[in-house]
């Protein structure tokens, strides 16, 4: 995979910019009510068949919206904020919209708030998340980073 993602040509920034804006988005096919807390789940699929999966938890919709912003900080080459760093999952969807590769982001259950974070720790076992950890990257380093030094080893 790592040869996959150095030897393929990227899309030019500003194509890639134009065609990850227009189609990025997420959707919530299962209902879930977004107004409440709630587990989401962010899979992206490479080329080359492999998956990469992030679990985390929300109180609103608006936490969903945020991967959109954050995805467009990266193009436009932002930080993401005056102290944090960009997670794996936002790179690793940035890496989707470049390369062309298919993502999901949805809701997939209701928590009552007092469980959500026992329920994401145990969600993210289940589903085999690779993407969830706390490293961060600074935006600058997107462009040199592989897929594989995202991933969280298990």
């Amino acid at each position: 995979l790592a040869s996959l993602v150095r030897d393929r040509v990227p899309r030019p920034l500003n194509q890639t910019l134009g065609n990850a804006m227009k189609d990025l988005q997420w959707s919530n096919p299962k209902g879930i009510d977004t107004t409440k807390p709630f587990i989401y789940l962010i899979q992206i699929f490479s080329e080359d068949g492999r998956s990469y999966k992030y679990v985390g938890k929300a109180r609103s919709a608006s936490r969903l919206d945020e991967y959109i912003r954050n995805i467009k900080k990266i193009f436009n080459n932002k930080p993401r904020g005056a102290t944090q760093g960009y997670r794996a999952v936002h790179f690793a969807l940035a890496k989707a919209c470049e390369f062309g590769w298919k993502y999901s982001i949805q809701p997939i259950e209701s928590v009552a708030q007092e469980n959500l974070n026992a329920r994401e720790r145990i969600l993210t076992i289940e589903h085999k998340c690779n993407l969830n950890g706390a490293k961060t990257w600074h935006v600058d380093q997107f462009s040199s980073l592989t897929i594989e030094q995202l991933l969280r080893i298990q």
